[in-house]
C-alpha cells in the first residue's frame, strides 16, 4: 500500500514537471506577451495620426497666414501704384505757374502722405514676408520685381519732392512721361509675378 502511494506521488511529481505542464503555463505567459506586442502597432498608429494632424494643421495654417499675406501685399500695391499715379497725372495736368497750383499741391501732398507712403511701406514689408515664405529670395524674377518696385518708389520720392515745392509756392515741373514709365513697371511687374521667366 505504501509503495503504491509513494508510487502515486512520484508520478503526481513527475506529470508537474513533464512537457505538456512546462508549455501550459508558457502559453498563457506567450499569450500575454503576444497580445502586448498587438498593442504595440495600434499606439504607434495613434502616435503617427496625431502627428500627422499637427503637419496639416500646420499646413492650414501656413496658406491662411500665406493668403492673407499676399491679399494685403495687392491691395497695398494698388493703393500705392494708384496714388503715385494720380500724382503723376495731377503734376503733368497743373502748370506749376497756375494761380491755384500751390493749394493742389496742398491737398495731393496730405493725401500722399497719409494713403500713398504708407500703402508703399506695406508693400515693401509685405512682399519681403511673401518672399521669405515663399523661398524666392534667391530666384532671379524676384530681383528683377525688386529692381521695378525700387524705380516706383523712387519716382514717389521726386513727386514728394515736387509736391513739397509747389506747396510752398516754388517751381516744381515733373516729367510727362512719368505715368507711362509707371504703367510700363506695373505691368513688366505683374509679367514677372505671374509667368515667372528666371
Amino acid at each position: 500500500m505504501v509503495g503504491r502511494l509513494t508510487e502515486g506521488k512520484a508520478s503526481a511529481n513527475a506529470d508537474a514537471f513533464t512537457p505538456s505542464g512546462c508549455s501550459a503555463a508558457s502559453a498563457r505567459k506567450r499569450d500575454r506577451m503576444v497580445s502586448r506586442l498587438a498593442m504595440i502597432p495600434s499606439r504607434f498608429d495613434k502616435i503617427g495620426l496625431s502627428y500627422q494632424s499637427d503637419q496639416i494643421k500646420s499646413n492650414m495654417d501656413f496658406a491662411v497666414l500665406y493668403t492673407w499675406t499676399k491679399i494685403l501685399h495687392v491691395a497695398a500695391a494698388f493703393i500705392f501704384v494708384a496714388g503715385i499715379s494720380a500724382v503723376s497725372l495731377m503734376l503733368i495736368a497743373d502748370p506749376p505757374d497756375a494761380p491755384n497750383a500751390a493749394g493742389a499741391a496742398a491737398r495731393m501732398r496730405r493725401w500722399h502722405r497719409i494713403v500713398t507712403t504708407p500703402a508703399m511701406i506695406l508693400t515693401w514689408i509685405l512682399g519681403i514676408a511673401l518672399a521669405v515664405q515663399g523661398h524666392w529670395l534667391g530666384d532671379g524674377w524676384l530681383h528683377g520685381k525688386l529692381a521695378l518696385v525700387v524705380l516706383l518708389s523712387a519716382i514717389h520720392g521726386i513727386q514728394a519732392r515736387t509736391l513739397r515745392r509747389r506747396a510752398a509756392g516754388r517751381h516744381a515741373a515733373m516729367w510727362r512721361i512719368t505715368p507711362l514709365v509707371v504703367a510700363m513697371a506695373v505691368i513688366a511687374i505683374l509679367a514677372l509675378v505671374v509667368v515667372k521667366p528666371f
